[in-house]
């Protein structure tokens, strides 16, 4: 690493030690019950029931000791016409064609206090996409790429005003082979492959609160020659007719996505409001919750966190973060952010912890003020 760029992560995380080192304590804190809202129609209510979506979450709840709570709901519907394509959710979110009183218009600022986590997603009409004019127009319901993009963006922009909730949005379903065209088909890729790439990276700003599902790539055809069936349109094994153009995915392809779709959630939500263990994949029925005194497990997350590093593992100051953050930080969304962004990037301080006895001294000294504040 050159002698420049190890300066700027220095600084960097000397930065981020005053905001975050509050949080380093040597037990993680469980995610609190986020309570989940995915909006959807059809195909998305065969992924949810036929894939045992609600099935995977009681089940992860109940090996994990999370309290996680999912609902769903038919959005937008009566009286808003029924379809939620990129223009519909920017006509109702961001100008404002909803109404609360209504949960089936209902508005972005109410749907975010109910709920902890949005989830929503296009039906599979929205892969029909016409060729650009060359005047992108946010307010068009067209469906050209230069339309939709510039809709996601306002939608990002929207998303990005509401730190304290976690938005999860489903690339494209594709369409069936006899519903579409070469063209068309390459151009709902196209997309997908903008928003999986670009959507969140574009503007060179952090967007943490926003997380893509790709249905897209689980349910797509993107073998260049496939025996059966057409690259970019729904595949032949997942069609629910080979005969009739109905682009519903069948029973297999709900049952291929559906814990998919169910680990991307509960991975979304610990990634950002915390975990219990950020290195659990859900398959681990260990306890990993103790918070004994006396529990020795030899975990190296545990004698390694960097809090320890930095000021000794025997550093009474080390209560004093705990309590605040069991007492403090763990009892709000924003606290928690804190918390889980410290176990997101554990590893990276540690590394940079251990190659700069300066950084390390500087950050004690950090540490230890911000500590005799509390």
């Amino acid at each position: 690493m050159n002698t420049k760029k190890q300066h700027g992560i220095c600084r960097a995380f000397t930065i981020l030690a005053a905001i975050v080192l509050t949080a380093f304590i040597s037990q993680p804190v469980l995610a609190a019950g986020e309570k989940i809202m995915f909006l959807h129609h059809s195909t998305g209510e065969g992924v949810y029931w036929e894939g045992g979506v609600p099935d995977w979450i009681d089940d992860y709840n109940s090996t994990h000791g999370t309290s996680y709570q999912i609902f769903e709901r038919n959005y937008p519907d009566t009286p808003y016409p029924w379809e939620n394509y990129p223009y519909d959710y920017w006509n109702l979110w961001v100008k404002g064609n909803c109404d609360s009183s209504n949960p089936d218009i209902e508005c972005m600022n109410t749907l975010t206090q109910n709920y902890d986590v949005i989830i929503f997603k296009h039906c599979f009409p929205g892969a029909a996409i016409e060729p650009d004019s060359g005047n992108p127009d946010v307010t068009s319901s067209t469906k050209t790429l230069e339309n939709y993009k510039l809709q996601y963006r306002a939608l990002r922009d929207m998303m990005d005003s509401y730190p304290d909730n976690l938005f999860i949005v489903w690339t494209l379903t594709p369409l069936h082979r006899l519903d579409t065209s070469e063209d068309e088909a390459s151009r709902a890729k196209q997309f997908v492959g903008w928003v999986k790439k670009e959507f969140l990276f574009e503007d060179g700003i952090l967007h943490p609160n926003i997380t893509v599902f790709d249905f897209w790539g689980i349910v797509a055809e993107d073998s260049l020659n496939p025996s059966k069936g057409k690259t970019n349109c729904l595949k032949y094994e997942y069609e629910g007719s080979h005969l009739l153009s109905d682009s519903h995915p069948n029973y297999d392809a709900n049952q291929a996505a559906g814990p998919q779709f169910a680990q991307t959630i509960v991975s979304a939500i610990e990634s950002y409001f915390g975990t219990s263990d950020s290195s659990d994949n859900g398959t681990d029925t260990v306890d990993d919750n103790n918070t004994d005194s006396n529990d020795d497990d030899s975990d190296e997350n545990v004698s390694e966190c960097p809090a320890s590093q930095i000021l000794g593992s025997n550093n009474p100051r080390l209560d004093k973060l705990r309590r605040f953050r069991d007492n403090v930080l763990a009892e709000t969304t924003a606290g928690r952010k804190l918390i889980g962004l410290y176990y997101s990037n554990e590893k990276i301080i540690n590394d940079i912890l251990g190659t700069s006895p300066l950084l390390k001294k500087s950050a004690a000294k950090i540490l230890v003020a911000i500590i005799d504040l509390l």
